[in-house]
């Protein structure tokens, strides 16, 4: 069950208070008050969520996918991920290796990499393949516009393409499960982080075959339709938070504080909570990192 930004910002103003409704009682989210902004909330929600996932450590499993270019050994991840599990290339599960044995003066131009290494991180992680990638992930072009809810994609060609995987359109990553001649579908929308969009006809299709399993921070929230990217039961924590930012723009400090230290207290007690750490496998870790290691029948994640 996902939370809707505008199912916390609804509560909030009900307690500021500030409501704005239409004449049937239905609340506008998305409607400025008489004392804040709808923008203004929503940026206070944001920050909310992102001193929840601190100081509760929680973080989203979740796949994404880069394109890869002929002869490049290197590839940049998107600055939300900080750790990863696992990496595929062509569909085959890679290793993972120190990247000093992977620096060698390579004559290998030709066959699948098998391994893979953080090279370095500095608002991102650089991910390298190694032996380098022999081919380039093809870019037809989009036949037809898509609306963001649209369950297929047809391509120009799909010369190139894997019978399932993923592609980029703009600024949206779309995994699909089914490959028809130059039809997509069993379609997965704005996944990986990324939102599902319009795009229009003729865009850029790119075929992405590299593809992480990792964790990364929740999503930016900005609006009302947004999805808070944690649990049903933070979504009081979150109330806190915005309450408090509130109270403090009134210049009531003393209720500010005293809401801020039941939001620290209830983090506290979230982040202890047993029932939460399997909520998305082994959940709860130190905020930004991830530690594992090999056993003799595979992997395990160590808390």
């Amino acid at each position: 069950m996902s939370i809707q930004a505008s199912a916390v910002i609804n509560l909030v103003r009900d307690l500021i208070p500030d409501p704005v409704y239409d004449s049937g009682g239905n609340p506008l989210p998305t409607t400025d008050g008489g004392l804040f902004r709808a923008q203004t909330l929503y940026r206070f929600l944001n920050d909310g969520v992102k001193a929840l996932a601190q100081k509760t450590s929680w973080v989203v499993d979740d796949w994404t996918a880069v394109a890869v270019t002929n002869h490049i050994p290197t590839y940049d991840i998107n600055g939300q991920w900080h750790s990863f599990d696992e990496v595929f290339l062509n569909g085959w599960r890679l290793g993972r290796a120190a990247e000093g044995y992977l620096l060698w003066p390579q004559t290998v131009e030709t066959g699948q990499s098998v391994v893979y290494a953080l090279h370095n991180t500095t608002d991102h992680w650089n991910l390298r393949l190694f032996p380098a990638p022999n081919f380039s992930d093809p870019t037809p072009t989009l036949n037809g516009a898509l609306s963001s809810s649209s369950t297929t994609i047809v391509v120009s060609s799909a010369t190139g393409f894997m019978p399932y995987g993923f592609v980029l359109i703009d600024t949206e990553l779309i995994q699909y499960y089914n490959l028809s001649g130059t039809t997509l579908t069993g379609l997965v929308r704005g996944v990986g982080g990324t939102k599902a969009a319009s795009h229009s006809n003729g865009v850029t299709v790119t075929h992405e075959a590299c593809w992480v399993k990792g964790v990364r921070t929740p999503n930016e929230i900005a609006i009302s339709t947004d999805i808070v990217e944690v649990p049903p039961a933070f979504q009081y924590p979150l109330q806190l938070y915005v309450l408090s930012r509130c109270r403090q723009s009134e210049n009531e400090y003393a209720e500010a504080a005293k809401l801020m230290q039941e939001f620290n207290a209830e983090c506290t007690a979230r982040a202890n909570d047993p029932r939460l750490k399997d909520s998305q496998g082994t959940q709860i870790r130190p905020y930004g990192d991830r530690v594992w290691g090999s056993l003799a029948w595979g992997r395990a994640v160590v808390n």
